[in-house]
């Protein structure tokens, strides 16, 4: 079987077993990640690069900003008042 195929398949049955397990999805992408990368001997000195690259890409970085406003407005109190507004109508 090609390598690639192997590390797609390992990646796939080892997060999948993880997340039904009940641990959540971002300790599972990090334990996925550890786990391929220990069993296949991927050198770790790329992992910076990866990570760097994908955090330069701006537009990417709306998305958990997104999830982050709307975490705070479901906490705030200011937010009910304001969304009560169109109800007023």
């Amino acid at each position: 079987m090609n390598t690639t195929i192997a590390i797609g398949l390992t990646l796939l049955v080892i997060f999948f077993f993880l997340v039904f397990m009940n641990v959540p999805i971002a300790v599972s992408l990090g334990i996925t990640t550890i786990a391929t990368s220990v069993l296949f001997s991927i050198p770790w000195n790329g992992f910076g690069d990866i990570l760097y690259t994908g955090m330069a890409k701006y537009n990417l970085l709306a998305i958990p900003f997104f999830i982050l406003c709307g975490a705070l407005w479901t906490e705030a109190v200011y937010p009910t008042g304001l969304s009560n507004l169109p109800t007023a109508w």
